[in-house]
C-alpha cells in the first residue's frame, strides 16, 4: 500500500530501491540459470516479483538452501501457470505478503495458496491446448525445451534464447516443412 511509505524519508526509500534492485538481479539470475527463462517474453508472472522480493528480504536477500530455491522457483511457476495474478492483482499480492509476514513456513503456505485456488497442480496434456506466446503455458514449454536440451531439428545444435533470435526457421512458418505445423 503506498500509504506505508508516508513516513519513509528519502534515504530509507533509497535504500529500500537499491536491496530491491539486488533482489531482482538474484532472482533473475536464478530463474535464468535454473529454469532457462532468459527472455522477457518468456518471462511469466511478474507480479510474483514483488512476492519472491519480499520473501528473500525477510530472509537476508538469499535463499539458503537448495530445497528453498526449489519452492519458491516451484510457486512461481505454478503462479503464472495459475494465472495467480490475472484477477485483483492487489488483493491476491496483499495475501501473498500477509502469508510472508506471518509464516515460518511461508513458501509452503504460498503452495497452498495455490492448490486451493486451482484445485491441484498436476500439468495435463489439454493445459497446452493453446500454443500462442500469450497462452500461460507457452513458458513453461520454452523451460522445458531448454533444461532438457532441446535440439534444433535443422542443425542439431541447443535451442538457446540467442538461437532462437537469429535462427528464422524456427520463428518463421514459411521456413518450415508443409507437414509440420505450429
Amino acid at each position: 500500500m503506498f500509504t506505508a511509505l508516508k513516513d519513509v524519508d528519502a534515504p530509507t526509500f533509497r535504500q529500500g530501491l537499491l536491496q530491491t534492485e539486488k533482489v531482482c538481479n538474484y532472482l533473475l539470475n536464478m530463474i535464468s540459470g535454473r529454469l532457462g527463462l532468459d527472455h522477457d517474453r518468456v518471462l511469466g508472472g511478474r507480479y510474483a516479483f514483488p512476492v519472491m522480493s519480499r520473501y528473500l528480504a525477510i530472509n537476508g536477500g538469499k535463499l539458503h538452501n537448495h530445497q528453498q530455491q526449489n519452492k519458491i522457483l516451484y510457486w512461481y511457476i505454478q503462479s503464472f501457470l495459475a494465472g495467480r495474478f490475472t484477477g485483483s492483482t492487489e488483493t491476491v499480492l496483499n495475501q501473498n505478503l500477509k502469508v510472508l509476514d506471518e509464516s515460518p513456513d511461508a513458501l509452503d503456505q504460498l503452495i497452498e495458496q495455490l492448490r486451493l485456488s486451482r484445485r491441484d497442480l498436476r500439468i495435463r496434456p489439454e493445459d497446452f491446448s493453446v500454443s500462442t506466446l500469450g497462452a500461460r503455458f507457452y513458458p513453461l514449454l520454452y523451460l522445458l525445451t531448454r533444461v532438457c536440451g532441446a535440439k534444433n531439428w535443422g542443425d542439431g545444435l541447443p535451442l538457446s534464447g540467442t538461437s532462437l533470435r537469429e535462427n528464422q526457421c524456427i520463428t518463421s512458418p514459411s521456413h518450415l516443412p508443409k507437414s509440420t505445423s505450429l
